[in-house]
């Protein structure tokens, strides 16, 4: 299976993002970042789904997320950008991108409207994603708002 998707509880102390009903995309081309990343941001009402290729990035974007989150190897940060600006529906998503891939690359920060960099530490990893998916439903549920008036 190319996709995995995900939900899981985690303990109170980082459990800040269980009331948002969030779809999180994570990428990773280390299955071990790609595990610890998981662990770190599965929480309750939280569904992920994790790609390990530009591929998978592609498949998983049929349906919507909310935030991705990006960890791969500098050569592989673009193609994944793209993927994600391209794909319906993924445009606007929020991303949180490795910081050392943006400074091997600086010209990666112009690919998506909306990016932070990381590495951080878990707490700050989940405060970040449930800013940026808090911004992005905002921006969507604004934009729906707007698109439905009469005029």
């Amino acid at each position: 299976m190319l996709l995995q998707t995900a939900a899981r509880t985690v303990p109170a102390p980082i459990n800040i993002m269980r009331a948002t009903n969030s779809r999180l995309l994570i990428v990773s081309d280390e299955p071990k970042h790609l595990k610890a990343l998981q662990s770190e941001l599965s929480v309750n009402g939280v569904e992920i789904t994790n790609a390990t290729t530009t591929e998978e990035v592609r498949l998983a974007c049929i349906s919507g997320h909310d935030l991705a989150v990006v960890d791969v190897e500098p050569g592989k940060v673009i193609d994944v950008l793209e993927t994600l600006r391209g794909s319906e529906g993924h445009g606007d998503i929020s991303v949180l991108v490795d910081t050392s891939r943006l400074q091997e690359d600086p010209s990666l920060a112009g690919v998506l409207p909306t990016f932070r960099a990381m590495p951080c530490n878990s707490e700050e990893l989940v405060r970040l994603a449930r800013s940026r998916v808090t911004t992005t439903k905002k921006r969507r549920t604004s934009t729906i708002a707007n698109s439905n008036k009469v005029l």
